[in-house]
Order: structure tokens, then sequence, then C-alpha cells
């Protein structure tokens, strides 16, 4: 007897999570895209709730779910803005710059170093001083940047300078880079947060000549 029940409680119980999943299908409108080399999933739940799924071989895979739009998601999303739509879907909205962290050092020795460092004084150790700038303009991560920064002081040979010259030109660059070297470090968009940019006008005007 008791082994009955349990097969009737056990068939109850999938008769219901089928039934569960068949009212989510009943109730999900889905509205598939093909946008160059994307494939975009539009699904509308309840009334104001929708997610969008996006794959592209050539970039990734994102999705994101809103709990409250106001409205379908097709027509949200053409009222939303390209630097939202980018912001919710990407994970990394920007990544270390080199070349711009590179360009805020020279620009700060230029603009506040311009009388400790004139361009006639420590000629040659500058000269040196511009070769380890670029060697940060090639640096492969912040971290490689920020120890390069750090540690210039160290590396640098200043041939030319006698003791006191050499002395104070240290002094000078440790000053610079040993305290707070991230304070230049720069970023730019990254390479997925470019691409979901650009696919939210392409993805607005798609649904906008559809509508």
């Amino acid at each position: 007897l008791l082994y009955g029940v349990g097969i009737c409680f056990y068939k109850l119980c999938i008769i219901q999570i089928v039934n569960h999943f068949l009212l989510i299908i009943k109730n999900k409108i889905m509205n598939r895209l093909n946008i160059k080399t994307a494939d975009i999933l539009l699904e509308n739940y309840e009334v104001g709730q929708g997610k969008i799924i996006i794959s592209d071989l050539d970039f990734g895979s994102w999705s994101f779910y809103w709990g409250s739009m106001g409205s379908k998601i097709e027509e949200f999303i053409q009222g939303i803005n390209a630097d939202y739509f980018a912001n919710k879907l990407c994970v990394e909205r920007e990544v270390f710059c080199s070349k711009a962290t590179a360009t805020a050092i020279r620009k700060y020795l230029k603009e506040e170093l311009s009388d400790d460092l004139p361009w006639y004084k420590f000629a040659s150790a500058q000269k040196e001083m511009r070769e380890k700038i670029k060697e940060i303009e090639n640096s492969y991560s912040q971290e490689d940047a920020l120890h390069q920064m750090s540690t210039m002081h160290e590396n640098l040979m200043c041939y030319d300078l006698d003791r006191q010259d050499e002395k104070e030109f240290l002094g000078i660059i440790e000053g610079v880079f040993s305290c707070e070297p991230w304070h230049f470090l720069q970023t730019k968009p990254s390479r997925e947060y470019n691409y979901l940019h650009r696919l939210h006008k392409s993805l607005k005007n798609h649904l906008a000549n559809c509508g």
C-alpha cells in the first residue's frame, strides 16, 4: 500500500513539474534574430519582464534579464542607449591601456616638472628615462606598468652624471613614481564593450524596421 502511495505521489510531482514548465513556455514569447555574425534571442515573460541572449562565434556570448522594463523587450531595447545596453551585458567595460598610460606620464613630466626637469638639465639621464617610458608604453598589463614605474629610479644608470646630479635626478624620479604610480594608469573601452555598443545600434535599427 505504501509503495502504491509513493508511486502516485511521484507521478503527481512529475505532472506538476511538467505543467509548471508548460506554463512558462506558454507565457514566454521568443523572437530570434540574426544580425551579422550574432545570433540573438529576445524573450518576453510576464508584462515588463524579458531577457536577451547573444551568441557570436567571433566575440563571445552574453545574456541579461530585466525584471521591470515597462514594455516588451523589443520596445525596451529601442528606448535605451548603447552605453546602458553595453554596460549591462559586458563583463569587463574597460581594460588597461599602456599607450595612454605612457602619454599621461609624459604629460605630467612636461606640465608639472618643467622647473625641476627642464629639457637641458640631466639631458642624457632624461633620454634614458624616455626609453624607460617607451617600455611602459609596451607593457602587457597594469601590474607590469606599475612595477616598471615604481622601480624606474633603481634601473636608470645615469652614466654621464656626477654623484650629486645623479642623486638629485633619481630623487626626482623616485618622488614621481614610487609613491602612487597607479594615478598614471589609463584605460580604454574593452573589445566586448565596443562590440556590444555597435551591436545595439544594429539591433535597434533592425527592430525599428521590423516593427
